[in-house]
């Protein structure tokens, strides 16, 4: 199950991502009397292909057996800063386009799950992406809140957001 989902550093790859396939993948396994961490320490390589694998090879001497300190440079090596920051400005620059309402939100979620833990507040983010709205899709969700999205939690938009 590790090697079926493996990391190789394409593009298109998410190394957030495939960590939490990862993760989801050993969960389904258990030793007796091991903590998760050194499991997947032992099993980390094995999900990992070419340039990943050689970037793996490299740093896993230096790390000397420690999965947060590994986990971290993985994360930063194949999604550094640059890329967390334009991450960010992603969220905080949303912008509907010619979608609909309920298709600018899968976006935006999408968006979200989709980098490294961006640590927007979700009010900040549920504000940024309303704003983002066109007057029509703000018009309409406001409408179907009954009064001013604004003044709704988030809990609130959320599920409003999910009829659509």
């Amino acid at each position: 199950m590790v090697r079926a989902q493996s990391f190789s550093s394409r593009k298109d790859e998410c190394p957030y991502a495939h960590l939490q396939a990862f993760k989801d993948n050993c969960s389904l396994l258990i030793i007796p009397s091991m903590i998760q961490h050194t499991l997947w320490w032992k099993l980390f390589p094995f999900s990992l292909t070419g340039e990943a694998k050689i970037w793996y090879n490299r740093t896993a001497r230096r790390v000397g057996g420690g999965w947060i300190q590994l986990k971290d440079e993985f994360c930063l090596f194949f999604y550094p800063i640059s890329k967390v920051i334009a991450h960010r400005k992603q969220l905080m620059s949303f912008e509907q386009g010619d979608e609909s309402l309920g298709v600018a939100w899968a976006r935006v979620m999408h968006l979200v799950d989709s980098g490294p833990p961006h640590q927007i507040p979700e009010e900040i983010l549920m504000q940024h992406f309303i704003y983002g709205l066109k007057p029509e899709s703000a018009h309409f969700l406001n409408v179907s809140s009954e009064g001013s999205v604004m003044y709704k939690t988030v809990a609130e938009v959320r599920t409003l957001l999910r009829r659509f």
